[in-house]
């Protein structure tokens, strides 16, 4: 998982174990997966990454009400809430 992925080597790790996922990830869940990374980014203070992941959860779910709270809130606790 990805959690795991990051508890052994940060973001870093967490990025190559979802690349690694690659087809095998269902398209209804890669925009979860975007999200954790997004987070996962962020403990890693990785503020483009963040913004990157969030936006390719926006685009994999537009109509998700969560997607929306989640990069909003993410957004604002970096202090970049204009970005939403």
């Amino acid at each position: 998982t990805l959690g795991a992925a990051e508890r052994e080597g940060g973001y870093p790790s967490a990025l190559r174990a979802f690349e690694a996922s690659g087809e095998s990830l269902p398209a209804a869940q890669a925009w979860r997966a975007h999200l954790e990374l997004a987070e996962c980014a962020k403990r890693g203070a990785a503020l483009p990454q963040v913004k990157y992941h969030l936006a390719q959860a926006l685009l994999a779910q537009p109509c998700t009400v969560q997607v929306w709270l989640e990069s909003c809130r993410t957004l604002d606790e970096l202090g970049e809430l204009e970005e939403c």
